[in-house]
């Protein structure tokens, strides 16, 4: 099902750059991912991503940009966790990656504006998870009161790589700025926050899981990302400051008033 909604996905946006009203383009670059939500120790993890787009400008101000893009996610929990009891206190610390692959389909709205092709971008995010993993471990650590007083660790490895438990789809918002120039080289930096609960409560995780010990809790991806872009069929045409290939639209408005 997942193979089937990409493969559709990939077919619109490259029929969208084939038409005349359209472009398209291939982009890539970095995430900064974490989550944010219930829970502690949540730390941000590197990742990155590979796409294509499709681009249909509206007016001189506005274009609408549809884009597929594969986007590895995810955030590391790295915290401890004491608790007491009648023989002393356990504490466990808790250290492991989480890594997440979605694609995602934003549907930006982009308004431009100035003269070197700046743009600022908004809209919504619909990501379909591919793939969910942990690799980690967890320490306990019991103390002993006494007496004697003593202590005794234990580790024990979390590894897994299952989506059971997880939301199939994430449904987010997405800012961001950028430019975008006529010999095609386009950047953008951007911002997410998923809307919907990466945790799917109504389906119990494997037991043993990282999610198994946290299925109670609420996780929302949070995203940054930066991307450079190169767009076919818009070279040429462009206009001051460097060139840019929606400057000319606003030259030619400056040189009639």
């Amino acid at each position: 099902m997942k193979k089937s909604i990409f493969s559709l996905s990939v077919f619109l946006v490259i029929s969208m750059a084939a038409s005349a009203q359209f472009s398209g383009g291939i982009k890539a670059g970095g995430n900064y991912t974490n989550v944010v939500g219930d829970g502690v120790g949540h730390e941000y993890v590197p990742g990155w991503h590979v796409g294509a787009f499709g681009e249909y400008e509206v007016s001189q101000l506005l274009s609408v940009q549809a884009e597929i893009v594969y986007s590895v996610k995810g955030f590391r929990a790295k915290y401890s966790k004491a608790t007491p009891n009648p023989l002393g206190t356990l504490v466990e610390d808790w250290d492991v990656p989480c890594k997440f692959t979605y694609v995602d389909v934003p549907l930006m709205l982009n308004i431009h504006f100035g003269s070197m092709g700046s743009y600022i971008g908004l809209g919504p995010q619909l990501s379909f998870l591919m793939s969910a993993g942990s690799d980690g471990k967890l320490t306990s650590t019991t103390t002993f009161t006494g007496p004697p007083a003593s202590s005794k660790s234990t580790d024990v490895t979390i590894a897994d790589s299952d989506t059971k438990g997880y939301s199939g789809t994430d449904f987010s918002f997405v800012l961001g700025t950028g430019a975008k120039w006529d010999s095609g080289i386009e950047y953008c930096i951007r911002a997410g926050y998923g809307l919907t609960n990466m945790i799917d409560q109504t389906i119990p995780p494997t037991a043993t899981s990282f999610l198994w010990y946290h299925k109670a809790e609420s996780w929302h991806n949070l995203v940054f990302t930066v991307s450079l872009g190169y767009a076919f069929g818009k070279q040429g045409g462009g206009g001051g400051g460097g060139g840019d290939r929606y400057g000319h639209k606003y030259n030619s408005r400056t040189k009639h008033r």
